[in-house]
């Protein structure tokens, strides 16, 4: 019974804080539905020893959807740990009602005439 009651209590503690939208490779083509004011992170795989950087082919409309901070997150614990890889990190705010899209890609930038290795695509719906 007492196990009950806790499982009961840790899941109306549960639903009243919303957790950390985070977003990755496998939420490509996907659409996100925020309200004015809330956030979200788009979290990407990166290793920038291998020439590789993500770009933005088309940043969000900043009327709309802006980009409040971004970062570089080593897997490794060690700093130093050479070759590497990691997380690119942006986080989004939602500043107006409508709608924009975000669409990122990862290359080498010396590459002109060449594929991205990775595209990332999302579409933003704010109300």
């Amino acid at each position: 019974m007492r196990a009950l009651a806790f499982f009961t209590a840790l899941l109306l503690f549960a639903g009243c804080s919303t957790a950390p939208v985070v977003l990755t490779e496998m939420d490509s083509a996907s659409t996100i539905t925020l309200e004015k004011g809330e956030s979200f992170t788009v979290s990407l795989y990166a290793n920038a020893s291998t020439g590789y950087t993500w770009e933005f082919l088309r940043a969000p409309d900043k009327r709309i959807c802006k980009i409040a901070a971004s970062r570089y997150v080593p897997s490794s614990t060690d700093p130093y740990f050479a070759g590497a890889g990691g997380k690119k990190q942006w986080i989004f705010q939602a500043v107006a009602p409508g709608t924009t899209m975000i669409r990122l890609c990862y290359r080498r930038n010396w590459e002109k005439n060449v594929r991205p290795a990775k595209v990332f695509d999302l579409h933003v719906e704010v109300k």
